[in-house]
């Protein structure tokens, strides 16, 4: 396998010397010059509307509830206030989500096609 040597990815401490030299001419030195970005997504937007069933499921539904791990009332207060746009709560309901798909495949021993197909 061929790698590129280190002293050439690194100019100091700039990483990615050799792309940025290759692309000087092309993009505007305010790119090449600015510090690493993340990658936003709307995760809040989408689990206001085409993916409120998700929340549905996997924050208030039935299973979800029954784990007892959180209280019921303060989990559809959240998702409303969410939903209703009176509150941004996305993140929050993302990681309540993420929660929920990993017990039902870890712990409940749910394959991944089943668990999808709760919101299908």
């Amino acid at each position: 396998m061929t790698a590129i040597p280190g002293r050439l990815k690194l100019h100091g401490w700039r990483t990615k010397a050799v792309l940025r030299r290759a692309l000087q001419d092309v993009v505007p030195r305010e790119v090449l010059a600015r510090r690493k970005m993340g990658f936003p997504v709307p995760i809040g937007r989408w689990l206001r509307s085409p993916f409120w069933p998700v929340v549905q499921e996997f924050v208030l539904g039935r299973r979800a509830l029954r784990r007892g791990l959180f209280e019921p009332g303060a989990l559809r207060r959240l998702a409303e206030e969410h939903r209703s746009g009176a509150a941004e709560h996305g993140d929050r309901l993302w990681l309540l989500v993420n929660l929920e798909i990993w017990q039902r495949i870890f712990l409940d021993g749910e394959d991944v096609q089943g668990v999808m197909r709760a919101i299908a």
